[in-house]
This record gives structure tokens, sequence and C-alpha cells, in this order.
């Protein structure tokens, strides 16, 4: 052993016994992170739960918060101390989702009352893009007032997470002129930006509604366009039809049949013929549907609406676009809005015109 040891290349041993100790020391460093992350987690869930509690007794107890009622949280350092204001506000932020009516506007004024918005206001000033996105949001949840520049600036910003965070904002926060981002946006929104924008908009009781027809024109952004005529035919804005007729011709699908689908909302009495000429030359089939389905719903020239159904059912070869046309039809020639389909006797209609 001693001889093998001695003709063995000394570099080789050292570089041996080198990964050796590497390997050691890596398991006893993972072994130190894993502790501590246990210790951390445990602490931190103990912490949560008492701070749970007592915001629950609190909210329970008090109808009308006041800044004596939260001593208990002041003696804890939910002020002083980072960590514990961390978690104080992930608890704020849980029950924010859940709480509404009275208990949610404690919960904002639980936050306001410790000054908890003081550091994430300081945060939009920060150079790091993740840190002004969890400032406006947090902000945002929790009904922070900021200087309208500062969030017309975000709204502009070249980051779409920090422009949309801050639309959101202006709808939830401000009170005047909080539509303005339609006519200065340049970026299409995803669908869910618009379904979101959509409900903070309706959910907006308090202020009057302007016209939305104003951004019906080709000079913003098709899903800016969209946005604003799903908002015109929920408040029943009936005049932007006129501003939606002459934008048919568009080369964009997909602009043209949500055209199509809020002519049919709004009902206007000038849509059912300018429809009807357009289904004659739409080569898209879902846009020739939905024109079908528009005027389906539509309580104008109903007389002719309907020979102009029947005399489509008698000319297309579709099976989609019959179903549509024959559920259209009963429709129009329904007294009530939404009659009942059945299709049953529908297959049997689609055999007889199919023969």
């Amino acid at each position: 052993m001693n001889r093998f040891l001695s003709d063995f290349p000394r570099y080789l041993l050292y570089l041996i016994l080198f990964n050796f100790f590497i390997i050691v020391l890596g398991v006893i460093l993972v072994y130190l992170y894993n502790l501590s992350s246990s210790i951390y987690k445990k602490r931190k869930e103990k912490l949560e739960a008492r701070l749970m509690k007592l915001l629950r007794e609190l909210l329970l107890d008090k109808s009308d918060i006041e800044l004596n009622d939260l001593a208990p949280f002041i003696a804890l350092g939910v002020q002083r101390q980072k960590r514990i204001r961390k978690v104080f506000i992930e608890c704020l932020t849980h029950y924010s989702c859940f709480l509404d009516g009275n208990e949610g506007k404690n919960i904002v004024k639980i936050y306001s009352l410790l000054g908890l918005q003081e550091q994430k206001i300081k945060e939009l000033s920060s150079s790091s893009t993740s840190r002004i996105i969890h400032a406006i949001d947090e902000l945002t949840r929790f009904k922070v007032p900021v200087k309208r520049e500062t969030m017309v600036r975000f709204q502009k910003s070249k980051n779409s997470m920090i422009r949309e965070l801050a639309n959101s904002y202006t709808l939830t926060i401000y009170n005047d002129n909080i539509y303005d981002f339609f006519s200065f946006n340049e970026d299409s929104f995803t669908k869910w930006k618009n379904l979101t924008y959509f409900q903070l908009i309706i959910n907006r009781t308090d202020l009057r509604k302007p016209h939305f027809a104003q951004w019906i024109s080709p000079e913003y952004q098709p899903t800016v366009i969209i946005l604003a005529m799903d908002l015109a035919s929920y408040y029943y804005q009936q005049n932007a039809a006129e501003k939606i007729h002459p934008m048919l011709t568009t080369p964009d699908c997909a602009l043209r049949f949500e055209m199509i689908n809020n002519l049919g909302k709004l009902n206007y009495n000038t849509s059912p013929p300018i429809l009807m000429e357009l289904y004659g030359i739409e080569k898209d089939i879902r846009c020739k549907r939905e024109i079908i389905k528009s005027l389906g719903y539509m309580t104008h020239h109903t007389v002719q609406v309907t020979d102009f159904l029947k005399e489509a059912l008698e000319k297309e070869s579709s099976v989609n676009l019959r179903k549509a046309i024959i559920i259209a039809l009963k429709r129009a020639t329904s007294e009530s809005m939404i009659p009942s389909v059945n299709f049953p006797t529908l297959e049997k209609e689609l055999h007889i015109h199919n023969q």
C-alpha cells in the first residue's frame, strides 16, 4: 500500500483530496441552507398565523377602525421590520381578495393608517422594473392615491406590464379623464387586458360615462376600437353604430367580426340594410355567420330581414350558415327576444332544405 501511494502521482492525489473537500463542503452548505430555509418557513408560518388571527378578530370586533386599534400590530413591528411588514401585507392582500363592503374598506384603512404605502410610493422612483410593477400593483389594491403625472408617465412606459398596471390604476383610483389612455395608447391590448379594462370601467358606477363612439375611428388601435364598441354596446349608446358603419370595409377580419357583433347588440335602426348588403360581399365564414346572428337579434326592418334570411336559406350551401339562418329566422319571427330552439326540429328543417 505504501509503495502504491509512493508511486502514485502527487498532483493526482492532491486533486482527489481537493475534490473530496469540495464535495463535503457542498453537502454541508446545502444542509445549512435547507436548515435555515426550514427555520425561516416555520417562523413565517407562525408569524402569519398570529397576524391573521389578530386581523380576523379586529375585523369582526370593529366596524370603524382607528389607529389606536392597531397597537398590537405596531408592537409586533409591522412598521419597522421589513420581514414582518412583508408578511403582514401578504395577510392584508389575502383578506382583500375575499372581503368587500365595510370589511374591505377597513382593510384599505389599516394599510393607510399604518403608513405601509410610503415604501411603495418611494419604489415608484426606482430604476428596477420589477419594483415599479409590484409597487403599482400594491398601491392599486389598497387604493393609495399618487400624483397623476407620475401615473401618466407610467402609462406611456416602454414596458407593457407597467403600462397595463398604470392603466388599471387610473381606472380604479382617479375620477377625471380616466379614459385618456384610449387616445394615446399605441400597443394592442390582449383579450385579457380588454376584459380587465371593461370590468374596471363598468365597476365605476360613481362616474358619468363618456360617449365611447369617439374612439371608434381608424386612427386608433383595433383593440381600443373593440373596447370602445363593447362599452358603447354595454351602455346602449346606439349612436355608436353610425361610427361603425363606414368602418365595415376594413380588411381586418377580427375587427370586422367584432363590429358586426356589436351592431347586433346596439340594434340601430339603419344597421339591417347595411348588414344585408355586407353579407353579399363578405368572404369570411365567421363574419357571414355573425351577420346572420346579428340580423336575427334586430327588431328593425323585420319584414325585410325575414325575407332576406329566407332567400339566404334557399341559396346558401354551407350547413353551418344554414343552421345560423334558421335560428335567426326563429328569433326574427318570435315575440320573445331569446326563443327556445328545438334542435331535432332544426335538423329536420335542414334536411328538407337540403333535398
